[in-house]
């Protein structure tokens, strides 16, 4: 009896036609991601963070850390007003009225940009003038560009994105006393033609210019500005991110990354790779007009990248796909629509990634307990069709054994599908789990350490345990496809290992018309 183990399913989403996904791929995997342990597990939860600020959705957000005295400054911008968050009250208070209002003409996008030089944020969104914000006093400088993405590097802020000159960098001029003269240098990188400016990243000693159809490398002083060896631009400046020693950034054929290359020097040093050609079904959705409206976030606790985008044209980020750099793999996530991310550090140094919903007016965490505003999370994986290699061979399917982690309380339906029907349905239960056995527990450690205590689905910390089940079938057909999904509160669990009994039958499917 032939008998197929797939003992990783470290593959990732794919929307390409099911049968021709690699063993470990999915054809659906939502809500779930890969933890340290490199399995695929369900995802954390949601919650409301802060109070509420306003009838209208908080449009941009920025967080910064003094690792001099340790104080901490989080703003954000809605409707007018820029507001500071003040964690001993959970509220926001206004530092800043009569400020533009985000999408007020539906075509300037006024999100906003920010810096931090000698303990002072700078900050400019291309419409209002430029201005900093020292923890007391707003102050602005009109006299400066009006530009729409700032940067730090090399003891400068550099900044880019004026309408009136969409192909030039300005920058202060480096260790000088204050960053209010954000024109001290500029310079232009390349012609029009190939675009505006849609963000600046900082690499090393080089500054890197993503533009519409190009990405170029400028030198420090703004000397010197090169293209590097991308066929590529990069939008949507939200998005572009540093993930481990690369770069992930959005472009009009998908997600690509830019990383370093050994024993190559100056602009060819860099080499760029995409990321997300079985997601062309799903980028493709993404209008011209809204490329630049997404937005992303790197997550260094859970090596996650994500990266939310519009695909119903209506300037709304409402679908969010995962990475992972851990595995290299792809996954999708029901989250509200979102305008930002960010990281926000509490006085107890807790670590909590919020995001700025798109259709809410108060800030949410996401990765934290294991309920959505305590809610059951939706998580779904669906397999590979595995055909085993032989398209037009009748099987006979004996059965499927599945091996996993669970919380206790939770259940798991498992679906084995043929020819798109299901012909078996299961419930992964605590009867298939051995409770008075080893647990893991997940969220502080990674799994495989030491049980830290009882979970409850608000706590940090929630025990699993190993559930193994066999399905028997009995069922003949030329694939086979496995369904998981999981709608209890709380919901942790993971997907470890299938393995597939099978008899290959002597009927020949192959049509007769078709031999020549």
């Amino acid at each position: 009896m032939p008998i197929t183990n797939i003992e990783n399913f470290n593959g990732w989403l794919s929307l390409v036609e099911p049968s021709n996904l690699d063993d470990n791929q999915f054809e659906v995997l939502k809500n779930m991601y890969y933890n340290k342990d490199k399995r695929i597990q369900s995802r954390r939860g949601i919650a409301n963070y802060g109070d509420s600020i306003w009838a209208t959705p908080i449009s941009s957000y920025f967080f910064w850390k003094n690792d001099t005295d340790g104080t901490t400054m989080a703003l954000c911008t809605s409707w007018t007003v820029m507001y500071k968050y003040d964690e001993w009250t959970t509220t926001w208070n206004s530092i800043k009225t009569w400020l533009t209002e985000f999408e007020a003409d539906g075509v300037t996008r006024t999100r906003w940009s920010f810096a931090v030089y000698l303990n002072v944020v700078y900050m400019c969104n291309g419409i209002d003038a430029y201005a900093d914000y020292d923890g007391t006093t707003y102050t602005e400088h009109p006299a400066q560009p009006k530009c729409r993405y700032l940067r730090y590097m090399a003891d400068s802020i550099y900044g880019a994105g004026q309408d009136t000159n969409p192909s030039t960098i300005y920058a202060t001029t480096a260790g000088a006393a204050n960053a209010d003269t954000l024109n001290a240098n500029d310079i232009k990188v390349w012609g029009d033609e190939l675009g505006r400016i849609n963000w600046l990243l900082d690499l090393g000693n080089i500054l890197l210019v993503f533009k519409n159809k190009k990405i170029y490398s400028v030198a420090w002083d703004l000397a010197t500005s090169q293209a590097i060896d991308s066929q590529n631009g990069g939008y949507c400046n939200r998005s572009i991110k540093n993930v481990e020693n690369a770069i992930m950034y959005y472009n009009d054929a998908g997600v690509d990354r830019v990383k370093p290359r050994s024993w190559v020097t100056w602009a060819s040093a860099l080499a760029s790779e995409p990321l997300a050609n079985d997601l062309r079904d799903l980028l493709d959705k993404i209008s011209p007009t809204q490329r630049n409206n997404g937005t992303g976030y790197y997550n260094t606790f859970l090596n996650n990248y994500y990266f939310s985008f519009d695909t119903w044209n209506d300037s709304i980020p409402d679908t969010t796909l995962v990475y992972s750099s851990l595995v290299w793999a792809w996954s999708q996530y029901n989250l509200p629509a979102i305008y930002d991310y960010g990281l926000y550090i509490d006085s107890a140094w807790v670590e909590r990634n919020l995001v700025a919903s798109a259709n809410w007016w108060q800030m949410i965490e996401i990765e934290t307990w294991f309920q959505d505003f305590w809610l059951a999370i939706d998580t779904e994986l669906k397999t590979k069709r595995w055909d085993f290699w032989d398209v037009g061979q009748w099987k006979t399917f004996d059965a499927v054994d599945i091996v996993g982690l669970k919380n206790e309380w939770s259940e798991i339906t498992v679906e084995i599908i043929v020819d798109g029907d299901i012909v078996s349905s299961s419930v992964i239960d605590d009867t298939f789990i051995d409770v008075f056995g080893w647990s893991v527990t997940i969220w502080s450690n990674p799994i495989w350490t030491e049980t830290i205590g009882w979970g409850t689905g608000s706590d940090s910390d929630i025990d699993l345990f190993q559930y193994l089940i066999r399905i028997p079938m009995y069922s003949s057909w030329p694939n086979i496809q496995i369904r998981m999904y999981s709608e209890t509160n709380p919901n942790v669990w993971t997907l470890d290992k299938i393995k597939i009994s099978r008899e290959n039958d002597v009927m020949d499917l192959f049509p007769v018309a078709n031999i020549w």
